[in-house]
């Protein structure tokens, strides 16, 4: 903040309209004698831009010049924003003692504009904070240094300088970085908390402890799989081996029981022999006499065949007229009675849809017995299957509606709590407020009274100088009369101002505390409320969703409750209605029943039907059969007869001719060649197989050569075998089952390192996050930054303190309290037991020292001394002079109010206050 102008009207001192240019100034001195009004020029800039001054508050009336009726004030500066106006007017008459106020920013066409803000004083008031960048506290501590309030900055309450320095290097913003870093915090923490959930819940069991398990199970199982490999190889070659022997015996024994078999048949052979050499010499007659034995007995069949044929011709003549008949009556009945069976299976055929659809959606006959009012029909069916279907969604839409509800009642329930809340912050800060405006009246008027204590003792110090007839030598009048001498107040009242500063900041810091509440559960109530027009969004359109599916369900019942009821109720009557319908139509009888027994008969007739012509033909055939194979059969038999008596002749001289009186002695002699062939193979298999078997048995004993064979160890070692192929069967099965374990175990781990890698991630995140939200949460961290801001202020201050007091003085903060180390005594104490004149020195180097560091700054583009330069000697005074000229060469307005006239002509501008009976008036001397 630059000042530019200041104009006055009516304020305090001031009657005639005043108005000062500080455009194009570096370095001034503001003079005039005590009383005329300097500080008063520093009151109306300070008045102007905050509405109060140090030393009467925010009293508006008592800033009006006596004998008028209003004043106003203007200011003109200028920031890095641009250049602004400030105007507060203020009117004795008005029954409010409040200013009114205007702000207006010089615009591009040169015209001023008024701000918004300036409608309502405490907008204004923030707005000019805004501009400024500092607050009122810091303002008079930092730019505008009040008289008597000069050495504030240095000696004044740790808390106060820590505020100011808040406010000038923009510290509030660390809150927010605590808020955001434990936003962050929070947020890293749920999903820390999430992954692990998931360890404990889905990543339980993978461990590299259950994987070394399931290795080791895999290794233990290969090797018994290894293990039993080789002890079935083994045994299965012993299997083997004992298996090959065994055949051997085996076969042994069967060759030797063959032998034993042939060798008992020895006498059988022997006869075979015999009678197979007789047979061969009656062979010659076997053809004759077979021959006429066969035509014999073709002749004796030949007649036996004829009768009986012409026996069955007969029977089976009279059985197919009597089929005949049979048949015929059959095909009638049948031409009567199937059309009648196909209608009547038709008719039953057209219920059989209603049956099976009556079934198929849970209804039977049974429910013909129940009453329904209702009529059945298809689209009455399917709307009430459709209705049922969709009832899932009217139940899920009202729970939904019910669920939401409830989440209303419960925000509301919060918003209640939280307006209530709201209420008593807002409540107990008003109590504060009015609490702070007493406290900080009483504290002003104390401050009043204190330093009327200390003028009226300081003039207590000069009545003891003085002498009546002398010339006073402050104003130059001469003295009548002297006051009387008063005990000093001053110690008790400084000690009654502190109690009431001290009062007065634990108001503040109350009021602070219960702001931010307030602020934060004003939030809270704002995000709940936006919360509940969310919620009322939401119940609102589960309430329309869950009517239109009301609609739908029209005539089904008054609620979600009693529609799934109707609908089953409904069904089941219409089940009925279909049931009560296929009764009615069928005449009470069970139609598949019915069906069945139409087809059985019609498949009876149909049957006895086809049986009957079957039959029929078949006796037909058999009948023609019969009667072509009489007219064979009587020709064969004349024949037959003819060629016997022929050969019977040839065969009884072929008798006589070989010595055989009857055939009967030729057939007990005779041997059919079959069997003849048959003795000649039977003799030749026989010895062809005693000749193998002998030969065989020799190739066995070879082969055996004396072993032997231990059937109970054969049979033992088949079962060990056995035994070994079920466990090796048994370890492949738990192989293959422990190797997809292990492969699931490898997936689970990796994927539970990188949960766990990401928990580690988000841990140091958490703890970084955490970590900073501590170390800025409870001021730690503007702590630090105002520790290490002040520690640099000291140092900087000390270069000038130095300078000036000849190397004698350093100042050091020590616990937040700022010291000096006294180079002459060699020991450090605290800056209130400096003199006055150290005192202005340290302090004006302190406030010179805050301008340098923060002069990137345009709001400490100004710079304004209240008095203090009278306590310093002449050589501490021509160095303070030369600091305040480089301050301004610097680019930094410095205005400085002195009685000094030393340093006031040394300055480059004066500004010059003439006190007079009409009010005080200002020129400038360059």
């Amino acid at each position: 903040m630059t000042p530019l102008r200041l104009a006055l009207s009516a304020f305090t001192c001031f009657k005639e309209p005043a108005q000062i240019d500080f455009s194009d100034l570096n370095l001034f001195a503001i003079s005039g004698p005590t009383g005329a009004g300097k500080s008063t020029l520093l009151d109306a800039m300070t008045y102007a831009l905050y509405g109060q001054i140090a030393r009467l508050g925010s009293k508006g009336l008592d800033l009006i010049s006596p004998g008028m009726n209003q004043m106003s004030v203007q200011f003109e500066f200028q920031n890095h924003q641009g250049i602004y106006r400030v105007t507060r007017t203020l009117d004795r008459k008005k029954t409010r003692n409040d200013a009114q106020t205007r702000i207006e920013k010089l615009d591009t066409d040169a015209s001023w504009k008024q701000l918004p803000e300036s409608e309502k004083i405490k907008e204004a008031n923030m707005r000019l904070e805004q501009l400024i960048g500092l607050d009122y506290e810091g303002f008079t501590r930092a730019i505008l240094l009040p008289q008597g309030a000069f050495d504030e900055f240095l000696r004044g309450d740790p808390s106060q300088r820590r505020q100011l320095l808040v406010s000038l290097l923009n510290l509030d913003k660390v809150q927010r970085m605590q808020q955001e870093a434990g936003q962050r915090a929070k947020q890293a923490e749920i999903q820390i908390a999430a992954i692990k959930s998931r360890l404990d819940e889905e990543y339980r069991d993978a461990t590299p402890e259950r994987k070394r398990e399931l290795k080791e199970q895999l290794e233990t199982l290969l090797t018994q799989q290894n293990d039993l490999t080789k002890k079935q190889e083994s045994l299965s070659k012993d299997v083997q081996e004992l298996e090959a022997l065994k055949i051997l015996f085996d076969e042994q024994a069967k060759v030797q029981k063959l032998l034993l078999d042939l060798k008992a048949r020895e006498e059988d052979i022997r006869q075979d022999k015999g009678r197979m050499e007789q047979g061969r010499r009656v062979e010659f007659l076997l053809p004759l006499i077979s021959q006429f034995e066969s035509l014999l007995s073709k002749t004796q069949s030949l007649e036996a065949s004829y009768k009986s044929k012409q026996d069955d011709y007969e029977k089976l003549n009279l059985e197919l007229g009597k089929t005949k008949e049979n048949l015929k009556v059959i095909e009638e009945k049948s031409q009567i009675r199937l059309p009648e069976i196909d209608v009547q299976l038709s008719k039953v055929a057209s219920f059989l849809p209603l049956l099976e659809q009556l079934r198929a959606r849970g209804g039977s006959l049974a429910l013909a017995k129940q009453k329904s009012d209702l009529e059945y029909s298809e689209s009455a069916w399917e709307n009430i299957q459709e209705k049922t279907a969709q009832l899932p969604l009217l139940q899920q839409a009202d729970k939904h509606a019910k669920s939401l509800e409830q989440d209303l009642l419960d925000a509301l329930g919060k918003q209640d709590a939280l307006n209530k809340t709201v209420l008593g912050l807002e409540k107990q800060l008003e109590l504060l407020t009015d609490k702070g405006k007493q406290a900080r009246s009483i504290f002003e008027e104390a401050k009043v009274v204190y330093e009327q204590a200390v003028i009226q003792d300081q003039a207590a110090v000069l009545r003891e100088h003085l002498h009546q007839g002398d010339k006073c030598p402050v104003c130059e009048q001469l003295i009548l009369a002297l006051p009387a001498s008063q005990k000093s107040q001053v110690a008790k009242l400084k000690e009654q101002q502190e109690d009431l500063a001290q009062q007065l900041k634990d108001l503040q810091e109350q009021y602070a505390e219960v702001k931010a509440n307030l602020s934060a559960h004003k939030q809270r109530l704002l995000e709940q409320q936006q919360q509940l027009e969310v919620l009322r969004s939401k119940v609102e359109e589960a309430k329309h969703i869950l009517g239109k599916r009301l609609q739908e369900f029209s005539g089904f019942g008054q609620d979600v409750k009693s529609i799934a009821p109707v609908l089953l109720e409904t069904k089941q009557s219409l089940l009925a209605a279909l049931a009560v319908s296929i009764m009615t139509q069928t005449d009470g009888v069970d139609i598949s029943q019915m069906q069945q027994k139409l087809q059985q008969e019609k498949r009876d007739i149909t049957e006895k039907l086809k049986s009957a012509e079957v039959n029929f033909h078949q006796l037909e055939r058999m009948t023609d059969k019969l009667q072509t194979e009489l007219m064979s059969l009587k020709s064969q038999l004349e024949q037959s007869l003819q060629e016997q008596t022929q050969l019977q002749s040839s065969l009884e001289a072929s008798l006589e001719k070989a010595g055989f009186d009857s055939v009967q002695s030729v057939k007990q002699a005779a041997l059919s060649s079959d069997e003849i062939k048959r003795l000649e193979l039977k003799l030749n298999s026989y010895a062809s197989q005693k000749e193998s078997f002998e030969r065989r048995e020799v190739e066995l004993q070879a082969k055996l050569s004396g072993r032997s064979l231990d059937t109970e160890q054969f049979l033992r070692l088949q079962q060990d075998l056995k035994q070994i192929q079920l466990h090796l069967d048994e370890v492949k099965d738990s192989l293959g089952r422990i190797k997809q374990q292990l492969s699931d175990m490898e997936v689970m781990l990796e994927r539970s390192l990188q949960l766990r890698k990401e928990s580690e991630a988000l841990s140091k995140i958490f703890d970084t996050f955490d970590q900073l939200s501590k170390d800025l949460r409870g001021n730690n961290f503007q702590d630090y930054l105002l520790n290490q801001m002040q520690a640099k202020l000291a140092s900087r201050a000390s270069h000038m303190i130095l300078e000036v007091t000849d190397q004698r003085y350093d100042l050091r903060l020590v616990d937040s309290e700022y010291q000096v180390f006294d180079a002459w005594t060699q020991e450090t104490r605290s800056v209130k037991t400096l003199s006055g004149g150290e005192t202005f020195i340290a302090s004006l180097a302190l406030a010179l020292a805050l301008s340098d560091l923060l002069a990137g700054s345009k709001a400490l583009g100004a710079l304004f001394l209240d008095e203090g330069f009278g306590t310093l000697d002449a050589e501490t005074l021509e160095q303070v002079a030369d600091v305040l000229e480089t301050l301004s060469h610097q680019g930094r307005m410095v205005g400085v109010i002195t009685h000094v006239q030393a340093l006031s002509e040394r300055l480059p501008a004066r500004l010059m206050i003439k006190k007079s009976a009409e009010g005080s008036s200002i020129s400038w001397d360059m």
